[in-house]
């Protein structure tokens, strides 16, 4: 059975090109490693702007060195990803989306797509520590993806906890994913997501 979504750790270090307006074009390396037995780790390299600088959908372009149980390879991608703000919604509830797809070339070449949608709702705000507020958010959340020989559709409950640490902003996203469409593994369970930016 494929595995698509399994436990990973990654990093994404972006350089702005001085001021280039709303194409904000950018320099980027990026690095990932799944925590499974053989599991694949990758690092990458490239460019990215956005085509219209109005239009919240920025590309990429890249070169990757993969390695897996398979071998190592080196594969160029080309791919697009939106860059939606988060909208208001009825009864206090926000709304955050996410797609993507691309191309990747190289040993098993394929096209890819992936996204998510979640509708959340503040439930508790407090002062953590140093004075910066910690926010809790509940709601209900759906996530897909797919590539050649993997797919899956995800839907769930979900629980956001946004915070600061020092100046850096943070997310720990705790959801209940249960697979609803395609085979990949892990079947259903839960997810634990940390995230940041600086």
């Amino acid at each position: 059975m494929p595995v698509y979504g399994a436990s990973q750790i990654a990093l994404n270090l972006q350089h702005r090109l001085g001021n280039a307006g709303s194409h904000d074009p950018r320099v980027f390396v990026r690095a990932y490693r799944a925590f499974v037995p053989d599991g694949e780790q990758e690092i990458a390299g490239g460019f990215s702007a956005r085509p219209v600088g109005k239009v919240p959908v920025r590309a990429f372009a890249e070169v990757r060195l993969t390695q897996n149980s398979f071998g190592t390879d080196i594969r160029p991608a080309a791919y697009v990803v939106t860059e939606l703000a988060p909208a208001s919604l009825p009864l206090d509830f926000t709304l955050e989306t996410y797609a993507g797809a691309g191309y990747v070339g190289g040993e098993a070449a394929t096209g890819f797509v992936d996204g998510q949608i979640a509708a959340t709702r503040e439930i508790a705000r407090f002062e953590g520590h140093g004075g910066s507020p910690v926010r809790v958010s509940l709601g209900a959340a759906s996530w897909g993806g797919a590539q050649k020989d993997a797919s899956r559709i995800d839907v769930g409950p979900t629980m956001r906890i946004d915070l600061s640490v020092g100046e850096v902003p943070a997310r720990i996203s705790l959801d209940w994913r249960e697979r609803v469409g395609g085979d990949a593994a892990p079947d259903a369970g839960l997810a634990a997501t940390i995230s940041t930016r600086f």
